[in-house]
């Protein structure tokens, strides 16, 4: 109820002297389903009108917010794409265009963060030279140890070998090798600490 009243004060009524067009909005969607010539321009005003009052809400997590206008643009393409067809006469036509603006919107706005995330992710592969000096300081640090630390902790972070499998390799149970794994590390972070 209250949505329905926030849907009716946001929009400005229509001329009253324009007798072809409803004042409330109501019955629009039947009507374009009809044919009506006047009902596709009256669907258009209303998500244009939802679309600027959507685009005031700010977006969540400081991604960009996407223009009303794309938001508008690409609801109407829904609602004449294919929402006409799903929609049942009898409904309240406001809510409805409402929900497929809003969800549009959403859309839109994650598009744009996937967006953002993949442009961030290409600037961090750019950066692979500080990757290459970690592992070769790695390496180095490695090659301080004795045999057996260096070549479990190579198999159990450069090669990706679970526990269980050390375990098996090893002859070992899969806690024995967690404990090896663990002093190993701690001696190499020791050896790397004294240099």
């Amino acid at each position: 109820m209250r949505l329905q009243a926030n849907l009716r004060t946001m929009l400005p009524a229509m001329n009253s002297a324009d007798k072809t067009t409803p004042l409330t909005g109501e019955g629009v969607l039947g009507a374009a389903q009809r044919g009506e010539p006047w009902a596709e321009g009256e669907i258009v005003r209303l998500v244009r009108a939802f679309a600027r009052h959507l685009s005031r809400a700010p977006a969540a997590g400081g991604a960009p917010e996407p223009e009303w206008e794309d938001v508008a643009q690409e609801a109407c393409r829904r609602v004449f794409a294919s929402g006409l067809k799903h929609y049942r006469p009898g409904g309240n036509d406001r809510g409805y265009l409402y929900s497929i603006v809003k969800a549009t919107r959403i859309q839109i706005y994650r598009g744009l963060s996937r967006r953002r995330r993949r442009e961030l992710a290409v600037e961090i592969d750019e950066t692979v030279e500080p990757e290459v000096e970690r592992r070769t300081l790695l390496y180095r640090l490695l090659g301080r140890l004795g045999d057996t630390c260096r070549a479990l902790l190579q198999r159990a972070f450069f090669d990706g070998a679970s526990y269980e499998e050390l375990a098996v390799e090893l002859g070992l149970v899969e806690s024995s090798v967690r404990s090896r794994v663990t002093r190993c590390l701690q001696q190499a972070r020791a050896q790397a600490e004294s240099k």
